[in-house]
């Protein structure tokens, strides 16, 4: 494998990881709203007969409900990072992280024809060409792969975070439907049902 193909294995290699991990958000966010969608239902509807079992459920809906803030904000760190792009390498503005990327290729192909100019009075004129050319393009892989693999470990440790915070509040979140299983609570009474007379129409 020639040092060209295998600094462009790497810059392959990182703009998949890319995508992975823009695909890993997507369960986190979704058990985050179901538990969003419970703690709410436990708040509006879940009494219990005695005021201090209701305190300590308050107590651990409210430590579940910052775990679960705390989740979103490292999601959203493994999302937007707003970073100023150079001429060069453009930022990616669906993620907000300022990506390397290779997009000048009419660039690059211009000059590919300035070498093959420049060395047109070479006998080896072709591979001196290719060769330059070449060296040209990985140097600039490089600088693409060096600030990719960058930003995918800020991901990363951001979404790796995530995960472990999301982990405290689905615990607590468990604990708190333990807690309301075991302690009583208070019946909710029909809503009474009064019967108006009838008013009578006149003819």
């Amino acid at each position: 494998m020639s040092r060209f193909d295998f600094y462009k294995e790497l810059y392959f290699k990182e703009n998949e990881q890319k995508k992975t991990l823009a695909d890993s958000l997507n369960l986190p966010i979704a058990i985050m709203s179901s538990l969003i969608a419970w703690l709410y239902y436990f708040y509006s509807n879940i009494t219990f007969d005695v005021e201090i079992h209701q305190f300590w459920g308050r107590v651990i809906l409210i430590i579940a409900f910052v775990f679960i803030l705390r989740t979103f904000y490292s999601l959203i760190l493994s999302y937007f990072r707003p970073d100023i792009s150079n001429k060069k390498f453009r930022s990616k503005f669906n993620t907000l992280y300022a990506y390397g990327k290779i997009v000048d290729l009419v660039d690059y192909e211009n000059s590919y024809q300035n070498l093959l100019i420049k060395y047109e009075n070479d006998p080896d004129f072709e591979t001196k060409s290719n060769s330059e050319y070449e060296e040209a393009m990985i140097e600039d892989i490089l600088v693409c792969v060096d600030r990719n693999s960058y930003l995918n470990g800020v991901k990363t440790s951001h979404i790796l975070s995530a995960k472990k915070y999301m982990i405290f509040a689905l615990s607590f979140t468990l604990l708190l439907l333990g807690y309301t299983v075991c302690i009583p609570k208070v019946a909710k009474s029909p809503s009474e049902i009064k019967i108006v007379n009838p008013v009578k129409i006149q003819k």
